[in-house]
Parts: structure tokens; C-alpha cells; sequence
């Protein structure tokens, strides 16, 4: 037992003193340690101001870490909600139409930043596209408005006259008065039937009757039909087979609407000396070239060349149509597994190559 500790009393040493009663004898003893092995310190406090100080240490233990974290709460959390809030913004601008969003791809939100600019990017393609298909419609529907009214004003007329008693008619003045109304009717009902056409193929709703056939055999059914027209008896359709027969499933009735279609847009949008070549054959696929010398297309228009209600730039007067053909070429030819291309040069000709 010690009962003194001093410090001081020997440099750099720590003494204690005290007294040890051992086998009935008292010993005193004084023993010195090293001060960095045992050392004294003294701390002197007044204990009235002690409750107050474990006080006041409770606060600043308390307080000082309570107000890091809202600090730090309030910094991080703005770090995160601010984005969140750009984010939200942004979407509300995209569903008011505004495509012109924008955002720096940085942060913990990079992905998000980006996948918005692409949507925003995407969405100003598609009104773009919208407002350029809106445009083709309404002016597709003033041309065919005007395609209709010019054979319904001849419809009209004649059946006036012909209904008139008081202008008697000869009876070759009939016959021809009537093969003119009859022809104005075709020709409305070719434009009507187009557009039928084109919208139940667009829904997926046209009959679809596919069986295994000669696909040579309705090419050449085709180039006859059109050749047996006295509007395109005399034209010159070279027919090229490098396979016979090349047996395929298909609707006949739809695929020999499509290549009329192509075979037709050949013949009445070039000159009658035209030659067109048609040619099929078969390798590993179905390939089928229906080719012309002719005018050409022009570079703008083969681009926009098989959309709907497009009309050519020099689509003239004596050209006219629904301008839904060369699309509802493509449609029944997607309708069967295929695809179709064409390739033109202004003055030189035009190719569509279909190919199963």
C-alpha cells in the first residue's frame, strides 16, 4: 500500500512512498519509476461548476453531431432529390410535346439522364416524321379529291346530255358517251378499291389465302394480261426465266395485284419506246427484277417512293392515280415473307428487285 505519489522529486521520474508490515516488522519504502512507464498528472475542477460542465459536454457531444448530420442530410439529400425533381420535369415536358429536353449525362443518374435525351430525341424524330406524313395525307387527299371530281364532272355531263330529249343523240354518239362513263366508273372504282386495300393490309385484316404455286407461271399470266390492253399492246416487255417452274406459297390473287402494280408504274411513267425486262430466277432465294430504260426516278423521291399517298415530283397530269400502288406493292409483298428494293438513275432507268 502507498500513500504518496510525488512528481518532480526526481527528474523524469514518477516516487511513491508508503510503509508494508511484514513478518510483524514495519517497513517504509520509496520506489521510482520512469515517467514513460508511469507517470502523474493532476487536474483541478471547482465542483460547483462540474454539473454545468458535464452539461455543457453533453450538449457539444449531442449537439455538434446532430447538426453534421442535417448538414449532411441536407446536402446529400438535395444532391439526390434535385435530379429526381429535373428528371420528373423533364417527363412532364415530353407529355406537353416539348421534345426540345435536354441534360448533362452525369452523376449517379447518368443512365437515366441519357435514356431520357434518347427518348426526347426519338420523340422529335417520330413528330417530325408525323407532321411530314400529315402533310403527304391532307395533300394526298386534296389530289384525290380533285382524281374523283374530274370523272364524276364527265359522269355527270354526259348523262346529262344523254338524258337531255330535247338533244337527240345518234347511236354512235351513245356508244361512245357510254364507253366514257363506263370508263370514268373503273377508273373511280380503281381508285376507291386502292384505298380499301391499302388500309386493311395496313390492320392485318386482308384475306390471306397462301397454297404452293408456280410463281413463273403468274408472271407470265401478268405480262400477258397487260400486254393484251390496247392501251399497252404495242410496248415492248422482255420476259426472262433462268428457273422453270419455281414453286412458291402464295396468295394469287394479292401477288398479282403487287407486280401489276410494278409492271404498270413502269409502263405509264415512261415514254412509249420504253423497253421493260422482267426477269426471275432462283438460287438460294427467289429473286425477281423488273427493270426499265426509261426516264429514271429522281434522287429526292426514291426515299419516299413506296410510302403512302406519295406521288412523285414529276408525276404529270396524264399520270394520275391513288399513290398508294407502289405501297400496296410492298405491303402484300412483306405480307408473304419478302422484300423489295429498287435502284434508278435519273435518264437511265429503274430496277424493283423483289426477292423470297
Amino acid at each position: 500500500m502507498f500513500y504518496n505519489i510525488y512528481t518532480g522529486a526526481i527528474d523524469d521520474y514518477t516516487t511513491f512512498a508508503g510503509t508494508k508490515e511484514i513478518d510483524g516488522y514495519k517497513w517504509s519504502y520509496i520506489i521510482g519509476f520512469p515517467m514513460e512507464e508511469v507517470a502523474k498528472y493532476n487536474f483541478y475542477y471547482l465542483p460547483k461548476r462540474l454539473e454545468l460542465n458535464i452539461v455543457k459536454a453533453a450538449i457539444y457531444l449531442l449537439v455538434t453531431p446532430i447538426a453534421v448530420i442535417l448538414i449532411m442530410g441536407y446536402i446529400f439529400g438535395r444532391s439526390l432529390t434535385k435530379p429526381v425533381y429535373d428528371i420528373i420535369t423533364g417527363i412532364q415536358q415530353l407529355a406537353k410535346g416539348n421534345y426540345d429536353v435536354n441534360y448533362k449525362e452525369k452523376g449517379i443518374y447518368k443512365e437515366v439522364y441519357a435514356n431520357i435525351n434518347n427518348l426526347s430525341h426519338q420523340l422529335k424524330l417520330n413528330e417530325r416524321e408525323r407532321k411530314k406524313t400529315e402533310k403527304m395525307r391532307e395533300e394526298w387527299i386534296n389530289n384525290l379529291s380533285h382524281d374523283l371530281k374530274t370523272p364524276l364532272s364527265s359522269i355527270k355531263g354526259y348523262s346529262e346530255l344523254m338524258a337531255d330529249g330535247d338533244y337527240p343523240l345518234t347511236d354512235s354518239e351513245i356508244k361512245e358517251y357510254s364507253r366514257i362513263i363506263k370508263n370514268k366508273a373503273i377508273y373511280m372504282e380503281e381508285l376507291l378499291e386502292d384505298l380499301k386495300l391499302t388500309q386493311v393490309l395496313k390492320v392485318g385484316l386482308v384475306p390471306f389465302n397462301a397454297k404452293k404455286q408456280d410463281l413463273v407461271e403468274l408472271l407470265r399470266s401478268i405480262t400477258i394480261d397487260v400486254l393484251n390492253n390496247p392501251k399497252y399492246e404495242k410496248r415492248r416487255v422482255q420476259f426472262n426465266i433462268g428457273t422453270e417452274p419455281i414453286i412458291f406459297s402464295f396468295d394469287k390473287n394479292l401477288l398479282q395485284r403487287a407486280f401489276t402494280n410494278l409492271i404498270y408504274n413502269s409502263l405509264v411513267h415512261n415514254d412509249e419506246d420504253t423497253e421493260i425486262t422482267i426477269n426471275i430466277d432462283k438460287q438460294e432465294k427467289i429473286y425477281i427484277e423488273i427493270e426499265d430504260n426509261g426516264r429514271g426516278i429522281p434522287e429526292e423521291d426514291l426515299d419516299k417512293l413506296f410510302e403512302r399517298y406519295y406521288r412523285g415530283t414529276d408525276t404529270g397530269e396524264s399520270h394520275k392515280g391513288s399513290g398508294l400502288g407502289l405501297n400496296i406493292a410492298k405491303q402484300i409483298i412483306e405480307l408473304h415473307g419478302g422484300t423489295i428494293d429498287v435502284e434508278s438513275t435519273r435518264g437511265a432507268g429503274t430496277k424493283f428487285i423483289v426477292t423470297f
